[in-house]
């Protein structure tokens, strides 16, 4: 069965929080906020489903492949200028962010604080997440997803941004994203690298 791209919906959210749970639970940020693998392996689903709720699903920006019937893969982008959560989400939101990060709501809030300060006031589109399921990771599946949305950043001539750590900046390198800045979260967290993307015209 070949893979697909398409539009994520709210049927999608179970298994579209699993695939990205899966995919950043090595990530190096993900690891200093929750150093304890078990832990991280449990909560994570968890995070990814309320981001989902609270913000992604709701633009209709977030996309997923489909391959062999199942989710592998999915792109979380916000529109121009609809990157920051609504506040009213947010509070709605707060009760589930500090069970699921206990004594590491501190360290979450860094990295919050970190990123936000350094995010461009030019309109964009921002990529927050981009995840494959382990087991199909190196299949060309991001690029499926890179290509789907950055073709269309082409078509209306609008700049796309990132945070990506140090190991993934050659990929995204070979999309004409270049890096930007470097990002060091307070409290001895890891250095993450803001990258931008011009669109390319003609």
């Amino acid at each position: 069965m070949s893979s697909s791209v398409r539009v994520a919906t709210g049927a999608d959210l179970g298994a579209l929080a699993a695939v990205l749970a899966a995919a950043f639970h090595s990530d190096p940020v993900a690891r200093w906020i929750e150093p304890d693998d078990t832990r991280r392996r449990r909560i994570l689903p968890q995070a990814y489903a309320m981001q989902l709720r609270g913000l992604f699903l709701t633009q209709g920006a977030t996309e997923v492949v489909v391959h062999q019937g199942a989710i592998k893969a999915g792109a979380l982008w916000n529109p121009p200028g609809q990157w920051r959560m609504p506040v009213l989400s947010q509070v709605r939101q707060l009760p589930t962010a500090l069970r699921l990060a206990g004594r590491r709501i501190g360290r979450l809030m860094s990295v919050a604080r970190a990123v936000e300060a350094v995010h461009p006031a030019e309109p964009h589109w921002y990529l927050a997440e981009l995840g494959t399921d382990p087991q199909a990771q190196g299949t060309g599946l991001g690029r499926a997803l890179l290509d789907s949305r950055l073709a269309r950043c082409d078509a209306e001539g609008s700049p796309a941004y990132l945070e990506s750590p140090e190991a993934n900046i050659p990929l995204y390198e070979r999309f004409g994203f270049e890096v930007t800045g470097e990002v060091h979260i307070p409290g001895g967290g890891p250095t993450v690298y803001t990258m931008w993307r011009k669109p390319r015209l003609g």
